[in-house]
């Protein structure tokens, strides 16, 4: 179900054998201070992740923040307003399947393969500095088909794909 972080006090999370936060539908930060250390996810919320405020730290062997319900477009959506959050991720700092929106805060990805991916990316303000091995930001659709790798597909224009940034401070 749902899952909701919120309050003043400090958690810390140690997802020795998966992720470290996990929801099957929404999962929402709204204030503390979380620490995660998680072999796969540091925080998932498969239909959203919703953060306002709060301080995070996250280190992961895969991705640091995470919506990925690829199956219904009104889901996998990732919103960020406020907040400080500091990421070294194996692969994406931060995913999201459908649209992405960063609203404030400071956002730091130290580490990753791909810095911020998703779908739709809407930056609308806050400081961002993102160090990574591929993409810095990289706006890309699944096509549903894995095996699909030309290069005509990969360069194809969508519509619905795009990075729009209206304010903030980025740095790649």
């Amino acid at each position: 179900g749902d899952l909701t972080v919120n309050g003043s006090g400090r958690l810390t999370v140690n997802g020795n054998y998966s992720d470290g936060i996990r929801s099957k539908e929404d999962l929402k930060i709204i204030s503390g201070q979380i620490q995660v250390t998680a072999v796969k996810d540091g925080l998932k919320g498969k239909d959203s992740l919703t953060m306002k405020d709060g301080q995070i730290q996250i280190t992961s062997g895969e991705d640091g923040l995470k919506a990925n319900n690829d199956s219904d477009p009104d889901k996998g959506y990732l919103i960020i307003d406020g907040g400080q959050i500091q990421i070294s991720a194996g692969d994406d700092g931060i995913h999201s399947e459908t649209w992405l929106t960063i609203h404030d805060g400071t956002i730091t990805v130290e580490e990753s393969n791909e810095g911020i991916e998703g779908m739709k990316i809407d930056i609308n303000g806050g400081s961002i500095s993102v160090s990574s091995e591929d993409d810095g930001i990289n706006a890309a659709a699944s096509t549903g088909d894995e095996t699909v790798d030309s290069e005509r597909q990969k360069m194809e224009a969508n519509p619905d794909v795009y990075v729009r940034i209206a304010g903030g401070e980025i740095s790649i």
